[in-house]
């Protein structure tokens, strides 16, 4: 019962703003639901087509690539050669 009256108490002009923000949520909400496409449909065209032309084509330098550098091998660095260093701020 309260709570009535607290509703009562306030503002006419703000419910009528509330109620209003309300119903346009709602519609908004609504429409958006009705309108929202579930599924994206994709025809043979010549750009279809040349996309997957040129993607197949990377796709197969990708694996030749791959292929040649797993059969070089890299020359092992050492790690422990003395390196001079040039700008060395204790001057050697």
């Amino acid at each position: 019962m309260s709570f009535l009256h607290s509703i009562v108490s306030v503002p006419m002009g703000w419910v009528v703003v509330a109620v209003i923000v309300a119903a346009s949520f709602l519609v908004l909400w609504i429409s958006t639901l009705l309108s929202r496409r579930w599924f994206v449909t994709i025809r043979k065209s010549e750009e279809t087509e040349l996309m997957s032309l040129y993607l197949s084509r990377i796709a197969d330098a990708l694996e030749r690539l791959a292929s040649t550098s797993g059969s070089q091998t890299q020359p092992h660095l050492e790690t422990n050669a003395p390196k001079a260093i040039s700008m060395s701020m204790l001057g050697r």
